[in-house]
């Protein structure tokens, strides 16, 4: 049986998360195995699976996302992988950057070995999406951005297929030729023809924020809306974690925006039963970053929730062509606010079950099984 491996520094075990996607897939033919980093970048602490297919690299922790730790974390990592390829002599590497280091580390070793094929998976662009400030990026890019660039675009090239979760990101690299796709995030589950539409009573309109509470979130506008539309007409709900979570909820209540926090929840059945019965999901980011997919904005769509949306792309393009709420710049906030404070429980009604529709045809594991299968014809493998 031919050899698959698996390399990514982040993997978790959950149902959209993209290297799980690929070891679901890759399986069920092949001996597959996943080379991890145990440090989790999720949970911020060293996790080890209870899996013989899964091979930890011990690497250095880190507290924050932007921190000298976690790039010195990523190169550890990409040193230590090599040792494992050479021993585990697969046929198909299967990597995901960022790291970029890892993709550089892989083409390196494999093309020593002719016969072992790479497919990179582009999750995220690294520098380009760095939330940081547009004049330290300059600085940036001038001292370092651009070495981290080369090792990006090295690999890249020399790359057998290129896979990217995104039209945005294929476009902003400039790929072309017949090995690169854009295969668009993904979930696992338990598929219902129609959308659970589950309209929030009254005229109270229920904002539901998944995932992490980072920098890059718009939680500005966010509470912008929050402090128009009032606490009698306007509710968040809260479920996750991240290093601004004590700003966000201090402020709420400093400002008496009604909410409520759920935590951390992994369980999707859990998830689905709070976010089904909200009105939409909150996918903004500041104007800096470079979004144009997010693993929120699948989750959202998976439970039929409109998006309050700001991402470029993909998403905006969905928000725009399905009518699964709105989309907004920093010049079109007050607009959003008048559209949500006009709204009614019809339209809100239509717009869950054309967001489902929305999931059905786009980001179902069926789907993503198409595409890989097709990566895997052209490389006849």
């Amino acid at each position: 049986m031919r050899k698959v491996l698996i390399i990514s520094c982040f993997i978790d075990k959950i149902e959209n998360a993209r290297p799980y996607l690929a070891y679901k897939f890759f399986r069920n033919n092949y001996d597959t195995k996943v080379i991890y980093s145990e440090f989790s970048h999720t949970f911020k602490k060293y996790i080890r699976y209870d899996n013989e297919n899964f091979i930890p690299v011990k690497t250095l922790g880190y507290k924050r996302n932007i921190s000298f730790s976690r790039v010195l974390s990523h190169i550890i990592f990409a040193l230590k992988i090599k040792g494992i390829i050479k021993k585990e002599k697969p046929d198909l590497i299967y990597v995901t950057i960022p790291p970029n280091t890892a993709a550089y580390s892989v083409i390196k070793i494999a093309g020593k070995n002719k016969k072992t094929k790479v497919i990179i998976d582009i999750v995220d662009i690294w520098p380009e999406t760095l939330p940081i400030p547009i004049v330290f990026k300059r600085y940036f890019n001038f001292f370092v951005g651009w070495f981290w660039k080369y090792l990006r675009n090295y690999a890249l090239k020399r790359a057998d297929y290129i896979v990217c979760q995104s039209n945005y990101f294929k476009q902003k690299l400039a790929l072309k030729g017949n090995n690169a796709q854009v295969i668009h995030l993904a979930k696992i589950i338990k598929y219902r023809k129609k959308a659970t539409v589950d309209v929030a009573s009254g005229k109270v309109v229920k904002i539901a924020y998944l995932g992490s509470m980072n920098t890059i979130t718009d939680f500005d506008t966010l509470l912008r809306i929050s402090k128009k539309l009032g606490s009698d007409h306007m509710e968040i709900i809260l479920i996750g974690d991240g290093e601004r979570k004590g700003w966000l909820l201090s402020t709420l209540k400093e400002n008496n925006i009604k909410y409520t926090y759920f935590g951390k929840i992994f369980e999707e059945e859990k998830k689905k039963e709070i976010l089904s019965k909200c009105n939409f999901g909150f996918n903004g980011y500041k104007s800096n970053t470079e979004v144009a997919l997010s693993y929120k904005s699948i989750d959202y769509l998976s439970y039929g929730l409109p998006l309050i949306n700001s991402t470029k792309n993909d998403t905006w393009d969905c928000v725009e062509k399905y009518k699964i709420g709105f989309n907004y710049n920093k010049n079109t906030v007050d607009q959003l606010i008048e559209n949500l404070k006009t709204l009614k429980s019809k339209e809100i009604e239509k717009m869950k079950k054309n967001a489902y529709q929305c999931f059905l045809e786009n980001f179902t594991w069926d789907k993503y099984k198409i595409q890989m299968s097709d990566v895997l014809n052209y490389l006849n493998f």
